[in-house]
Parts: structure tokens; sequence; C-alpha cells
């Protein structure tokens, strides 16, 4: 998943295996931004998932909210998240 810009959702702006049964693997997020949703701006729930030079800006939770083994591609960019922590596994500027 890639360029793409998510502004306002009700929810997470991106997720990735928040909900449904199947497993999802090897799950690319590349250079996306999330602004203004109601919760995380990106909720990565797969392992396995590659997050790279996306953006979270004034999301009502965490900027990223990701679970251990997502791989940090870098250069992601968090801030005026309403949780101060901003991201979670990966790191944020």
């Amino acid at each position: 998943m890639r360029d793409n810009r998510v502004t306002a959702a009700t929810v997470d702006g991106i997720s990735v295996a928040t909900e449904g049964d199947g497993s999802v693997t090897r799950t690319l997020i590349k250079r996306n931004s999330a602004i203004g949703s109601g919760r995380d701006g990106f909720d990565i729930r797969a392992p396995t998932t590659t997050l790279t030079a996306n953006l979270a800006l004034r999301n009502g939770a965490f900027g990223i909210d990701a679970v251990a083994g997502v791989i940090d591609g870098g250069k992601n960019r968090a801030f005026g998240n309403a949780n101060p922590i901003q991201c979670t596994i990966v790191a944020c500027a």
C-alpha cells in the first residue's frame, strides 16, 4: 500500500489485520498519511508488516500502534496525536 492519504476517518486511518480470521503476511505500508482519524492513524496487527516513510498527524490515539514483529523501515513521522507516546514498536520522528 503506497502513497495514500486518509483524512478524518471515524476509526483507524489505515489498519492491517485488525478484523477477521485470516492471516496477513509481508505487507508493505509506504509513504502514506493518516490525518485526524478518530483512533490510531495506523493500527498494524500483522507482525510481518513493514512501515516506511509514513506520516501520522492529529489522530485520536496513537500515530502508529504496531505489534511486536512489525518491521521498522525508517522515516516514519508522527506528531500531534492524542497519545503522547506517538508510536509503538517503530521509531517516529
